[in-house]
């Protein structure tokens, strides 16, 4: 068994500090990016199996970074959720949907809700890895 590991892009350092704190507590490995130009190189050198992405980040913006991994054949396993301080309008929502995250979260996030999707995801805090 090893641990899940989730990467988390916020900005926001308290938030990204709660949002690793709950996800430490879970059992889970993290990561913390805070830029959206760093994004891409840490998904490659940390692998995590999911990512907790902001939309507005400084660089890159969330949905580019989305539609980025999902554009990578190589990441067809990551699953994405969206973590953003805005609310979803019609346009917002068809822009996240087409960048097919796997599922989205409106802010202030609820530590037992975001651990509850990422097991329904299936990103349990451990994992039985197959050897390639």
């Amino acid at each position: 068994m090893v641990r899940a590991r989730v990467l988390v892009v916020e900005d926001v350092r308290h938030i990204a500090r709660f949002v690793q704190h709950n996800l430490d507590k879970a059992g889970y490995e993290t990561r913390v990016v805070h830029h959206g130009d760093e994004v891409l190189d840490v998904v490659l050198d940390f692998a995590p199996h999911a990512v907790l992405l902001d939309m507005v980040l400084p660089g890159m913006s969330g949905l580019e970074i989305c539609t980025a991994l999902r554009a990578d054949p190589t990441q067809a396993d990551l699953r994405i959720v969206i973590v953003t301080g805005h609310s979803f309008d019609d346009a917002s929502a068809e822009e996240v949907a087409s960048a097919t995250a796997d599922w989205s979260f409106t802010k202030p996030i609820s530590p037992v809700n975001m651990l509850a999707k990422l097991r329904e995801l299936g990103v349990a805090p451990l994992r039985t890895e197959v050897p390639s």
